[in-house]
């Protein structure tokens, strides 16, 4: 179920053994070619293609956007949380699922500085609810054989505003690419 599109008694009706996938992104320069929202836009896709797979058992809650991203605030149009506040943020959301009986959680995230806020947020959580599950992974972490056999440059691994995120952005959002501007 996507909880965007879900009303609240679908949501009261649906299964509380389902999986929680909660998607989290940053909105940060990405070089000249791609767009600010990149990681926003391909953690989501990502999300999304999983809980198509296994909608009966994935509650998908929209992207948390707003991720730690200080050190991107040097370029324009950058915004970050401070580390605090998105633990906070995503510490809330869970909270807000509890509160609805919800209680497993997998956090999948886009965005390289949010990793080590999502295992703080949620060692906090699993300190408090012992019995509840709670994970987390980037989506580029699940990638079987790490898929670099597919890219032509010399970096084979996904990388910030690299060929891989270049290539998922053309992929999906082909449109939203400045095609004059990638280089190696």
């Amino acid at each position: 179920m996507q909880l965007k599109n879900a009303t609240w008694q679908e949501v009261r009706d649906f299964s509380r053994e389902a999986v929680c996938l909660i998607p989290t992104g940053s909105l940060e320069q990405h070089g000249p070619h791609l767009p600010l929202f990149t990681d926003t836009l391909l953690v989501t896709a990502v999300a999304e293609e999983v809980h198509d797979k296994v909608p009966e058992k994935t509650l998908l809650t929209p992207t948390i956007w707003l991720g730690c991203s200080s050190h991107h605030l040097a370029m324009d149009g950058s915004m970050s949380a401070s580390t605090q506040t998105y633990i906070q943020v995503l510490t809330d959301v869970i909270e807000s699922l509890r509160k609805h009986r919800f209680r497993k959680f997998f956090v999948i995230n886009g965005h390289g500085g949010n990793r080590e806020p999502n295992g703080i947020a949620l060692r906090e959580l699993k300190a408090k609810y012992l019995n509840d599950v709670f994970a987390h992974a980037g989506y580029y972490e699940l990638i079987s054989g790490g898929g670099g056999d597919l890219l032509k440059g010399h970096l084979k691994s996904i990388r910030h505003a690299c060929e891989a995120e270049a290539s998922l952005m053309l992929h999906l959002h082909e449109h939203l690419v400045r095609k004059e501007k990638l280089r190696d």
